[in-house]
C-alpha cells in the first residue's frame, strides 16, 4: 500500500470512529427530504452500515454489495451508495464527501451489472 492509500485509509478510520452511522429513521428522512423513495429496508441499512464502518475492506463491499444485488437489484445497491454518500458528505475534507465514488468503483470490479 503506498503513502497515499494509508493516509486515505487513516483519514476515513478516523471519520467513521468519530461520526456514528444515523439512525434507520434520520435516513428515511434524509431520504424523503431530497425527494427519493422510502422503500429503503431495515435489512438495507444494517448493510449499508456495515460497509459505512469498513470503508477501505474491499472483500467486504463486495460481498455486502452482492448481498444487496441479490436482494433488492442495482436499484437498490445505488440507493444503498447514495445513503453512503449522504453521510460522508457531512465531512469537508474532499477525500471523504467523495468517498462513496470510491466505493461506486469498487463495487462496479466485484458485481456483473453495476456501473460506476
Amino acid at each position: 500500500m503506498d503513502r497515499i492509500e494509508k493516509k486515505i485509509k487513516r483519514i476515513m478510520k478516523k471519520f467513521v470512529e468519530k461520526n456514528k452511522f444515523p439512525s434507520y429513521d434520520d435516513i428515511v428522512n434524509k431520504l424523503k427530504n431530497i425527494g427519493e423513495r422510502s422503500d429503503f429496508s431495515k435489512f438495507d441499512y444494517i448493510i449499508t452500515k456495515k460497509i459505512y464502518e469498513n470503508p477501505e475492506n474491499k472483500e467486504e463491499i463486495i460481498r455486502l454489495g452482492r448481498i444487496v444485488n441479490r436482494m433488492g437489484g442495482l436499484k437498490m445497491l445505488s440507493l444503498c451508495n447514495l445513503v453512503l454518500s449522504l453521510v460522508y458528505d457531512k465531512s469537508n475534507k474532499e477525500i471523504v464527501y467523495t468517498y462513496g465514488r470510491r466505493i461506486e468503483f469498487i463495487l462496479s470490479e466485484g458485481i456483473e451489472g453495476y456501473e460506476a
